[in-house]
């Protein structure tokens, strides 16, 4: 477990509009191309995340700290990386069935 891991993508998911909209897809794969190495029980806390208050946060975010594609994107409501995207991803990842692929790394 790496306290510093799980940070790093806390801050990733509420600075980087696509990389919240990718984890929330492919947890697995956000992780990899981050080079986040987290165990299952750490990626499967981060998906039980209040998707909404998440988005709330991020929005509300100085724009100094959000990486400019994220401010664009959360100003698109018809964009594939808006809150809608996201649901629709939560979604997935609650539906009978799904699971989050484990980490085999490390």
């Amino acid at each position: 477990m790496s306290q510093r891991a799980v940070e790093s993508v806390l801050g990733r998911l509420l600075t980087d509009f696509e990389f919240r909209a990718r984890f929330f897809t492919d947890a697995h794969g956000a992780c990899r191309s981050g080079e986040f190495i987290l165990t299952e029980r750490e990626r499967s806390a981060l998906l039980r995340l209040d998707l909404p208050a998440l988005h709330d946060l991020a929005v509300r975010l100085d724009p100094t700290i959000v990486r400019a594609a994220s401010v664009a994107a959360a100003k698109e409501p018809d964009d594939q990386t808006s809150f809608a995207f996201e649901r629709r991803a939560r979604a997935r990842m609650s539906a009978p069935g799904a699971r989050v692929r484990e980490d085999t790394r490390g």
